[in-house]
């Protein structure tokens, strides 16, 4: 990992679009054969000195076509490698972009990373098929198939990252009152992996860390948690797993498995 941060080419929003249109219809080694690292329309963060090099730039598109490689591309992704390749592409992001977190906040950034230099890859994971030029998994907003890795990363630390599911992650990093507090957040996947652990198939994760985050956020909103140790702050969200459990298991809590089978 390089311990200089650096920040990377961007691309206007209008130009990814333009850039979407032209991809439309194209295969993986059409698509390979116009990734690049460069772009005409790029420019970089006029004041931060370090940027991130060309050879960087290969060595990243490099790593994540070996991880879609493993994990089906070019055809379709294997049984599970989808969520896999997530797993596996937020862990090597974040440990070799080194990239300014701000500028990990910029749409234009992620407009290049995904439209310029990993177009197959990117079109491979969220293939547009409804021809929308707009597409957020594909253009650089919150959802982009890369940003999300990054800040998943980020946010919950590698190790926790690569725990969760896809269902899991979203329940957590797109609601900002949990995802936009590291410490919040990272309390909350500690105490889920702790609780599935324990209690291997019993709970429907999703579901469960559903009704965990919905009490959480109630809290939240009387006395904020942000201001509590880390370990008054694990203490507190340990709580509110267990209460969860309680209500599971006392059958006030029903999952969606459950009154699906009991409305047949």
């Amino acid at each position: 990992m390089n311990n200089s941060l650096v920040v990377y080419p961007r691309i206007p929003t209008q130009v990814a679009v333009e850039l979407l249109k032209d991809f439309d219809g194209k295969n993986a080694a059409e698509l390979r054969d116009l990734a690049d690292v460069k772009h005409v329309r790029s420019y970089y963060h006029p004041n931060f000195p370090y940027r991130a090099s060309v050879e960087l730039l290969c060595s990243l598109r490099s790593g994540v076509e070996e991880l879609a490689a493993k994990n089906g591309f070019p055809d379709r992704a294997k049984q599970g490698g989808a969520a896999d390749f997530d797993r596996e592409v937020a862990t090597f992001l974040f440990s070799e972009m080194s990239i300014l977190p701000a500028d990990a906040a910029v749409e234009e950034v992620w407009n290049f990373f995904t439209l310029v230099l990993l177009p197959h890859i990117a079109l491979w994971r969220y293939p547009n098929t409804g021809q929308n030029f707009e597409y957020p998994r594909l253009i650089g907003k919150r959802r982009n198939v890369f940003r999300k890795l990054w800040w998943r990363a980020f946010v919950l630390g590698p190790a926790l990252s690569e725990k969760l599911g896809e269902d899991e992650t979203v329940g957590i990093m797109e609601r900002p009152s949990i995802g936009g507090n590291r410490s919040l957040a990272r309390a909350i996947v500690i105490a889920h992996v702790r609780v599935q652990l324990q209690n291997p198939g019993k709970y429907p994760a999703s579901e469960f860390l559903r009704e965990v985050n919905k009490r959480i956020r109630a809290i939240n909103s009387v006395r904020g948690l942000t201001f509590l140790s880390e370990t008054e702050l694990q203490r507190e969200i340990d709580e509110v797993f267990e209460g969860v459990r309680e209500a599971w298991e006392s059958g006030e809590l029903i999952s969606r498995s459950a009154k699906a089978k009991h409305s047949l």
